[in-house]
């Protein structure tokens, strides 16, 4: 009986002894899984920060992209705008000095970078000398075919020709090749006269093209210098055209005609008007009141335009006055 009771204890203990270590089985192989759900929950978190890392940097990159072509869209879209804005060719040919009853050759010549040009050479039998003519930016020269009959009763020759993309000239214009342009035109008035070096030459310019005979007046000599109805500098006229568009900051073209009046030793005649519809009298005046002398101002009428000599009484005299003047003291000094 001791012994069945014995037995008895023994198997309890034996049991309780199981259930514990079991228990204590169970727990480890809990722990177990537990540190091995954690590890795979950290790492499919890490993947996720990563995923998320990567998606931000590629959305910078591509906004960064996209800032980038925006501003290369818009300083596209303002060099276009300028171009537009400062060059008007028109190709075709209309009048021709014939049309006025002038004689006249067609001149096609080269410029310093290769660029074939076109001009007319009007003599005069008794010339004085000659106006060497450099137009607006609008049309072509044959828009101002007209003005060189009043030249023609001031007794001298005319040259006038068309800047790159003008009229039959090849290429596109901008600010450096109306200036080669102009060199190029003036080398032609040169062969006139057997390549002597001081030339009796008046630079007449329009608008733009005052800019561009300001120019050449500074690289070339003339014994008069004419400017008609032109502004300050370019960026400072497309500021008042488009004043909330920063095209004044980022015009490639500059004619930056004020900061050259002031070294131009030859006589010079400026001219603008109050009606200017399109360049405020205002930067006429400041070109006059910058330029050193000897100098000198003639008010025009009417609107902006190559009209001066139509809607100016008095123009016409006071240029040829002028021009006599200055090709008188040429023939005084040779």
């Amino acid at each position: 009986m001791e012994d069945k009771t014995k037995n008895n204890a023994l198997f309890c203990d034996l049991k309780k002894n199981n259930f514990k270590l079991l228990k204590v089985l169970k727990s480890k192989h809990l722990k177990k899984s537990i540190d091995s759900g954690s590890g795979k929950l950290y790492e499919i978190t890490n993947k996720t920060k990563n995923k998320k890392k990567q998606l931000l940097i590629t959305m910078d990159f591509l906004l960064i992209l996209i800032a980038l072509a925006t501003i290369f869209i818009l300083y596209f879209l303002i060099r276009l705008l300028e171009k537009k804005l400062t060059y008007k060719p028109i190709f075709k040919i209309t009048d021709e000095p014939s049309t006025f009853n002038l004689e006249f050759e067609d001149i096609h010549f080269l410029s310093e970078d290769a660029k074939k040009l076109h001009g007319w050479w009007i003599p005069h039998p008794e010339a004085i000398g000659t106006v060497l003519y450099c137009h607006g930016n609008a049309d072509n020269m044959s828009g101002r075919a007209w003005h060189c009959k009043y030249y023609h009763d001031m007794k001298v020759n005319v040259f006038m020709f068309d800047y790159r993309g003008y009229g039959k000239s090849n290429g596109w214009s901008n600010e450096k090749g109306t200036y080669k342009d102009a060199r190029a035109a003036y080398e032609v008035v040169r062969s006139f006269y057997q390549d002597q070096e001081k030339l009796p030459v008046i630079i007449m310019g329009v608008s733009l093209g005052a800019a561009v005979a300001a120019e050449l007046a500074g690289e070339r000599h003339c014994e008069g210098l004419i400017l008609e109805s032109t502004f300050s500098s370019l960026p400072d006229i497309a500021k008042i055209i488009h004043p909330y568009l920063p095209i004044n900051w980022l015009t490639r073209n500059k004619y930056e005609t004020i900061n050259k009046v002031a070294d131009l030793t030859m006589p010079k005649l400026f001219s603008h008007s109050k009606e200017d519809d399109l360049i405020p009298y205002e930067m006429g005046q400041a070109l006059y009141q910058k330029g050193s002398e000897p100098k000198e101002w003639f008010e025009l009428k009417g609107t902006h335009g190559e009209d001066s000599f139509t809607q100016s009484p008095g123009y016409k005299e006071k240029m040829e006055e002028f021009i006599t003047r200055c090709l008188k003291e040429y023939r005084t000094s040779a």
